[in-house]
């Protein structure tokens, strides 16, 4: 028996086929699938943008880049009860406003930029300008091994966040 593209005909001179009748077969059988779903959220915007512009206006570039270690820590919950009130379909944890460098954070490679490539790039170009002083001052928004404060050693040199938490 031929069919279209190499498909058998449902039914041939009025007569089921034996394909149509194997398909009516697996047809007539039910099946059920049960999934567990859960969700995982992630922000997908920037939320310290004003901060971030405020710290710049009222405490210089020195401010604006000694804000990814500041203490507290700027970091609020997205998803609050008073608001959402997740259930236990929504994984844990849930997503927080804070200044991200992760891999997957939607805005972390702004944070990258911003506070590791921005400072650096500037240090390196005053540099070969010759303007070491304005340069050291930047390479010390990276990293300044002069930094007597308080805090464990290495960690408080380095001035960008995900330096100061990874293992050495």
């Amino acid at each position: 028996m031929k069919g279209f593209h190499g498909y058998a005909d449902m039914v041939a001179l009025g007569k089921p086929s034996v394909v149509a009748q194997q398909i009516a077969a697996i047809l007539k059988r039910t099946t059920i699938v049960q999934r567990d779903l859960d969700y995982t959220f992630y922000p997908h915007f920037h939320p310290y943008v004003g901060r971030l512009v405020d710290e710049l206006v009222e405490r210089s570039v020195k401010g604006l880049q000694a804000s990814d270690t500041a203490t507290p820590v700027w970091q609020e919950s997205l998803l609050t009860t008073q608001k959402y009130a997740p259930t236990s379909m929504v994984k844990t944890p849930y997503p927080v406003k804070d200044l991200d460098f992760s891999i997957s954070g939607g805005y972390s490679v702004y944070n990258w930029e911003l506070f590791y490539h921005v400072p650096l790039t500037i240090a390196i170009h005053l540099s070969r300008a010759g303007r070491f002083a304005e340069a050291q001052r930047w390479f010390h928004y990276v990293f300044d091994p002069t930094d007597d404060g308080p805090g464990e050693t290495p960690q408080r040199f380095w001035k960008v966040k995900p330096f100061q938490t990874a293992e050495v």
